[in-house]
């Protein structure tokens, strides 16, 4: 049941149910009242509230919890149905998305945890005892808003070795057909000008134009960053040369002989996801317009024999491998997009800007930097490691691990290094870059991600017992 009113106004009241009834009745048999706008809504899925009152409740909105513990007493809690167990390990996320006043906090078997700030919290916990995830006060005057919770079981079964496959032959990754009417069965879904037409299933350009011609497909365009694989045939050609153009960017060659063609293009512009462009001169038909993203490459079943890749002890030398709001140039933008965890993240701005962390480098030693990166469109950024080496890597809207080995000449504190303050190749005006999964290795290679929460960690080397088995 909830709380009497006595007064006119609006009210909330947040219930657990134990009936299937919803009633609202008076306290007294000589009450005058009026009621209206009454909505009743499922809220707070497996989260319960206790010992709440007028001043220390929860309200529950559009996916968000607003803790309001304004007195110190009763002690006030918002409870999951989450539970930890003693003995077992987990990463517990919370995401608050506000802080008006005060702190809340989790603070049983042997779990310690204060929240008092905006943004992602991702802690590492070994709980003594078993418990349920709890929020209450841990100052006065609390008025905090939540996002989310999550807590996750880390166990031995997630750390197993990867995979060698360089027995395996591979073969390409493929995504649907985005060209229709590729193979030019009816005169439709092309847009032509002088020169082309359509028939008898190919396209055919005649040499009446009077300059460059082309012949479009009439399909989605492109998406920028998307990497395409296109592919056609040519034939009865006379004179004159022929290339294909995806997302902005053309095919390598002119193609003046007949033939089965195939190209890998990223695309730099959303548009037309194929046109393809005759000479003045080109006298000749094309057919088989075939453009599919190129997704990478797969094992081919069957077509190896697999050993496991078991890699070395390594320590990761960036103590906040997820968080990099203590980086130098660090300035978050509005927009948000998925890490590789499933957590968001922000975009960072990086127009003219550079960004880096440090730590200590010793000389002539080698390291290996590695970072996941994501940018708002494609661009070209330096990456440069602890040994002050730049390389330029082009970003795309995918994430991509990014990784820069060598050797350091002198004892420093440069770490890892994003900067994209140069003129050189696709340009950096409104760029934005979304960071993940930094590391610093002292090896000639990266291994695996290892995640870090504000200390350096180190993986334990795979063994493998038995393994002639």
């Amino acid at each position: 049941f909830g709380t009497s009113r006595n007064s006119n106004g609006t009210f909330s009241e947040y219930i657990l149910a134990n009936d299937t009834a919803i009633r609202i009745y008076s306290s007294s048999s000589n009450t005058t009242l009026s009621i209206t706008n009454i909505s009743v809504k499922e809220v707070g899925q497996d989260w319960t509230i206790t010992d709440s009152d007028a001043n220390n409740y929860v309200e529950f909105g559009d996916g968000t919890a607003r803790l309001k513990f304004l007195n110190t007493s009763p002690l006030t809690k918002l409870q999951s149905t989450a539970q930890y167990i003693s003995g077992k390990k987990y990463k517990l996320t919370v995401n608050v998305k506000e802080v008006v006043s005060g702190g809340v906090k989790i603070d049983a078997a042997g779990v310690q945890q204060t929240y008092n700030s905006v943004g992602i919290q991702e802690s590492i916990i070994e709980p003594t005892g078993n418990s349920f995830i709890s929020f209450y006060r841990a100052t006065a005057n609390v008025d905090i808003t939540l996002n989310s919770v999550s807590l996750i079981e880390i166990t031995d079964d997630t750390n197993l070795p990867r995979i060698n496959y360089e027995g395996f032959s591979y073969q390409d990754s493929l995504g649907s057909e985005e060209i229709v009417n590729g193979d030019f069965a009816t005169d439709s879904d092309w847009s032509k000008t002088l020169g082309w037409s359509i028939g008898s299933g190919t396209a055919n350009c005649d040499g009446s134009q009077t300059g460059n011609t082309y012949l479009t497909s009439q399909s989605e365009n492109a998406i920028i960053g998307k990497t395409y694989i296109i592919s056609f045939t040519t034939s009865n050609i006379t004179s004159g040369w022929v290339r294909a153009r995806v997302g902005g960017v053309n095919t390598s060659d002119l193609i003046s002989t007949n033939g089965q063609y195939a190209y890998t293009v990223t695309a730099t512009a959303s548009t037309d996801i194929c046109r393809v462009q005759g000479s003045v001169d080109f006298n000749g038909s094309i057919d088989n317009v075939s453009v599919k993203e190129y997704l990478g490459q797969e094992v081919v079943p069957n077509s190896g024999c697999g050993s496991w890749l078991l890699e070395p002890q390594s320590t990761n030398l960036i103590t906040q491998s997820e968080i990099f709001t203590s980086w130098s140039g660090y300035q978050a933008t509005s927009n948000t997009t998925t890490s590789p965890s499933g957590n968001s993240v922000l975009f960072l701005d990086f127009e003219d800007r550079r960004m880096y962390t440090t730590t200590t480098i010793l000389n002539s030693t080698e390291y290996t930097s590695s970072i996941y990166l994501k940018a708002n469109k494609v661009a070209d950024v330096k990456l440069r490691n602890a040994q002050d080496l730049d390389t330029i890597i082009t970003l795309t809207t995918n994430w991509k691990r990014y990784e820069l080995t060598a050797t350091s000449v002198v004892t420093s504190t440069n770490a890892l290094l994003i900067d994209a303050r140069f003129s050189e190749g696709l340009g950096a005006s409104g760029l934005e870059i979304a960071l993940w999964g930094a590391q610093l290795e002292q090896n000639s290679f990266s291994t695996s991600y290892i995640p870090t929460q504000g200390a350096s960690s180190t993986r334990l080397a795979d063994i493998a017992t038995n393994s002639g088995n």
